[in-house]
């Protein structure tokens, strides 16, 4: 699943549609287009996004990474038990 399929997937969650989404970000045939996976978001844009659905960023990578955590977050636990 690609980033623009997880915005659509949490959209459609919180029955808003890509208008409402889309705003004053970018225009809706780019808006859609992200969604299809054919355009991509410049980070500040994709973290407007994210404000408009009102969702943090790892909320955002939770749902991403189908409903687990990620797994980067727990590398500097195992770190942090290494004898030095």
């Amino acid at each position: 699943m690609n980033y623009g399929e997880t915005i659509r997937e949490i959209r459609l969650s919180k029955a808003l549609t890509q208008k409402e989404v889309a705003g004053n970000i970018v225009s809706l045939s780019f808006y859609a287009k992200v969604e299809k996976g054919e355009n991509n978001l410049s980070a500040d844009k994709f973290f407007k996004i994210l404000n408009k659905l009102n969702i943090e960023i790892d909320e955002f990578l939770f749902v991403h990474n189908d409903f687990k955590e990620n797994p980067k977050k727990n590398d500097s636990k195992a770190d942090s038990s290494i004898p030095r």
